[in-house]
């Protein structure tokens, strides 16, 4: 099944010890802007102190070698502005996943709550759980 990954959920997978492999099966697809979010999300908890340098290190080298179809087409940039302005968001970061998946006429996967919530009517969601099930 083709779906599109958010940040929360490529940082989960990234950090368990089975990575990727998790989503064997799945084909996945992601807006560019996946991994500078997920990079900057694992060097904060590393600047917490919530990871290890080790497992930051490993985390990074299973986000480069996911396979991942990361797609930068400016049609996903149209979309996710409209897709902000219908929903009175500020930024286009959620946005984009929202537009990749409409586009791609595929779920949404996120373990953010708060996506989720916002997301309701625009595209098919799944959760990280959900998607390991299916």
């Amino acid at each position: 099944m083709l779906v599109v990954l958010d940040a929360s959920v490529a940082l989960r997978v990234a950090l368990e010890s089975e990575g990727f492999s998790l989503l064997s099966g799945h084909q996945l697809a992601a807006p560019g802007l996946l991994r500078y979010e997920v990079l900057s999300a694992l060097h904060a908890a590393l600047w917490r102190g919530q990871v290890t340098r080790q497992l930051a290190d490993i985390a990074s080298s299973r986000l480069a070698k996911a396979p991942i179809e990361y797609t930068t087409d400016a049609r996903v940039l149209e979309r996710a502005w409209g897709v902000a302005e219908e929903r009175g968001w500020a930024k286009l970061y959620d946005a984009c996943y929202i537009a990749l998946a409409a586009l791609r006429r595929c779920p949404l996967v996120s373990a953010d709550e708060r996506l989720l919530r916002g997301v309701r009517g625009a595209v098919e969601t799944l959760t990280p759980a959900q998607l390991v099930g299916a």
